[in-house]
């Protein structure tokens, strides 16, 4: 097993324009930036089922 690197904490993604929209759109409406609504997302969807 490798270990652990570190991480900056940042990284790139390409959801295509329909999804990027999208999200935006639901980031604007909850009054939120792009940023804090996909970490919120990528916390929810790494929660462990109940």
């Amino acid at each position: 097993m490798e270990p652990e690197h570190s991480f900056k904490g940042s990284f790139n993604i390409r959801p295509g324009t329909q999804l990027h929209r999208q999200a935006a759109i639901a980031a604007q409406q909850r009054g939120i930036n792009l940023n804090a609504l996909v970490t919120e997302a990528l916390e929810n969807y790494l929660q462990p089922s109940k």
